[in-house]
């Protein structure tokens, strides 16, 4: 069990209902307000954020997004310089890493930059070493 399975695991109950508040009272357009305040209440219960760390929230929704398995990879060192670049951007989950996560490591890439974020930027590439184990990859047969 990787080490992100047993942490969500420890506290499945607790990511149930607070997935159940968001979707009892939802939010219209972009703004997101309560949703925002309820996560950066979360985050700071857990630990992983003190109290006045989180600035602002953004959500960013793409209709139909999904990531292309395609023509990219052979320039993706390229394309993860480029992007670490940007010293506020933190690629996480599938959509941001260009790359296929499960859940689970997609919740990684995000504890990671959360961390990372909490080291003044320092240890991006714990980001993009999430799901890189040949092991796991499933094959062709």
């Amino acid at each position: 069990m990787s080490e992100i399975q047993s942490f969500v695991e420890s506290i499945f109950d607790e990511l149930v209902a607070i997935r159940r508040d968001i979707h009892a009272h939802p939010e219209v357009g972009m703004t997101e307000v309560r949703t925002s305040a309820l996560i950066r209440s979360e985050l700071e219960k857990m630990g992983v954020v003190q109290k006045g760390d989180v600035l602002a929230s953004h959500r960013e929704r793409v209709k139909k997004a999904y990531p292309a398995y395609f023509d990219t990879y052979d320039h993706m060192d390229e394309i993860v310089s480029f992007l670490n670049g940007f010293e506020n951007l933190y690629c996480v989950g599938r959509n941001g890493q260009h790359r296929y996560n499960n859940m689970d490591h997609s919740m990684l890439t995000a504890i990671r930059a959360a961390e990372a974020i909490g080291k003044g930027g320092e240890g991006k590439q714990a980001i993009w070493n999430v799901n890189t184990e040949k092991s796991y990859h499933e094959s062709k047969a």
